[in-house]
């Protein structure tokens, strides 16, 4: 009985791997996606309004990925908030994408921290634009072009965005 229970067990087991191994291969290529030369995309800011990307061509663009239950991008977001005071009349734009998060707290937090410029409301097209983001914060440049520049995975903090900024304004 023992020796029948293990004849059928082991050959299952085997399959379950299998199984197991197409299913995880199919994720992680998926998402290990390289991101777009020239990502494109347009989202929806607060007001409902459409946004492209290509709408600020000739700008370089900081790209922010972020969401209101995550503490690191909390803590970017007084950063971003002077870098756009201070270099928006310079050819510069950040866009704020916000993912997995609701629509209250979004409200909340830019009023809280008084963000002026754009934020969007994510999707999952959008994000497949720049490849794999397995964590936030994530931040893209963007160049006059529309080429991804520099990629800073995790949090940033004003004076490395600042000098990733000055090197390619």
């Amino acid at each position: 009985m023992q020796k029948k229970i293990i004849g059928w067990i082991i050959p299952l087991l085997v399959v379950g791997l299998m199984i197991a191994g197409v299913i995880a291969a199919r994720t992680s290529s998926e998402s290990n996606r390289a991101p777009s030369e020239e990502p494109q995309f347009t989202l929806q800011n607060l007001k409902g309004e459409e946004v492209s990307l290509s709408d600020y061509r000739g700008k370089l663009v900081l790209i922010n990925f972020w969401a209101t239950w995550c503490p690191p991008c909390i803590r970017e977001i007084p950063d971003l908030v002077k870098l756009h005071k201070e270099y928006k009349e310079k050819d510069f734009e950040i866009l704020g994408i916000v993912i997995s998060s609701k629509e209250p707290q979004v409200r909340k937090m830019v009023e809280q921290f008084k963000i002026e410029y754009p934020v969007l409301w994510g999707t999952q097209e959008a994000v497949n634009e720049f490849g794999s983001i397995p964590a936030i914060p994530r931040t893209f440049l963007i160049n006059q072009e529309g080429k991804i520049v520099e990629d800073v995975e995790g949090m940033g903090n004003y004076e490395m965005f600042e000098m990733l900024i000055k090197k390619h304004l």
